[in-house]
């Protein structure tokens, strides 16, 4: 049987309380606590760690899944952009050919029309000069007669030119181009006495 007296449990005798051993008692029981409280902020730590790790890893995957997302849209956007310009580029190219087509179709008129308008105003010369002209009359004004706007013209260079010819005087000498130019006057001479000079 134990020695009652080891102070390793408590006197039954309440006058006399073995303080020892209630003293050890509460120093382990507090020894106990303080290494649950140690034991409980390991466990604490170590679970928020695990916890934070594991946050992190979710959202570490998350990131990398937002990246991927956010690389396939950037290659999207891209794919798009490189479409785009080159819709643009096919577009311009397509005005240009237009422009081109256009800028030739109105050169092409534009000549057309300046043909049209020289061939029109060449027409128009010949019926005034071969169909108007000789239907025209103008009155003399020295002889009071209506007279062809060549005679009149006749008339009036006889004002200046004494000794010249008429086309009429000229028409009547009948001579040849080659028989006026075998004369070898010159024009001046011709124009100012051509009546004397063609015989």
């Amino acid at each position: 049987m134990d020695n009652l007296f080891t102070n390793k449990y408590p006197y039954t005798d309440l006058e006399q309380l073995n303080l020892s051993w209630v003293i050890e008692t509460i120093n382990k029981v507090d020894t106990d606590l303080s290494g649950i409280k140690e034991q409980c902020e390991l466990i604490a730590r170590n679970t928020a760690q695990a916890v934070a790790d594991n946050l992190i890893l979710v959202v570490d995957q998350k990131i990398l899944a937002l990246t991927g997302i956010v690389t396939a849209l950037q290659n999207a956007f891209n794919g798009l952009n490189h479409d785009v310009d080159v819709k643009l580029a096919d577009m311009q190219n397509q005005i240009n050919g237009f422009k081109t087509y256009i800028d030739g179709q109105i050169n092409a008129s534009n000549n057309l029309t300046d043909v049209k308008i020289a061939r029109n105003n060449t027409y128009i010369f010949d019926v005034i000069t071969h169909e108007l002209v000789p239907q025209l009359s103008v009155r003399n004004f020295f002889t009071g007669d209506m007279v062809s706007i060549q005679t009149m013209f006749d008339t009036l260079a006889s004002l200046h030119v004494t000794d010249g010819l008429s086309y009429q005087e000229l028409t009547n000498k009948n001579k040849s181009y080659a028989d006026i130019t075998a004369y070898g006057f010159s024009y001046e001479d011709l124009l100012l006495h051509g009546n004397s000079l063609i015989t």
